[in-house]
């Protein structure tokens, strides 16, 4: 017999990092934070390494769908954000994304130096959860 998972629960993951599960996260808010050092927690991903930072919002910067990389599955990607205010100076070597009191997800990002005042573009990126193997 073959593994399965039924798309909704992967959905449920997806839909919790977009802003879509309300509870227990009552305001929806996705900060998009580009981090100098990798953050373990939601403070150090929005202040402490923190280099720029943007308001992601669920219905137009999520996109869930079918992944097509195996094991398959599902992923959720996040779109291109650009012209993003570069607040601190720094090497931008890690992404996050936060909601309202969690650090949600972390991934890494090509190694480039900011410099406060100036501008960044953050590429689409996705995460995946694949179906059991």
């Amino acid at each position: 017999m073959a593994k399965t998972t039924n798309d909704l629960v992967f959905d449920g993951f997806m839909n919790y990092i977009a802003g879509v599960a309300v509870s227990p996260d009552v305001t929806n808010d996705r900060d998009l934070c580009v981090c100098s050092t990798q953050p373990t927690t939601r403070t150090e991903a929005i202040t402490t390494y923190m280099l720029a930072k943007t308001t992601l919002v669920k219905s137009t910067d999520f996109t869930i769908a079918d992944d097509t990389v195996s094991p398959y599955g599902r992923k959720i990607t996040t779109a291109e954000k650009t012209g993003i205010s570069v607040t601190n100076s720094g090497t931008a070597a890690f992404v996050a994304i936060c909601d309202g009191t969690n650090l949600l997800i972390v991934t890494t990002c090509t190694s480039q130096a900011l410099t406060a005042g100036n501008t960044v573009t953050i590429p689409a990126f996705k995460a995946q959860v694949g179906d059991p193997t």
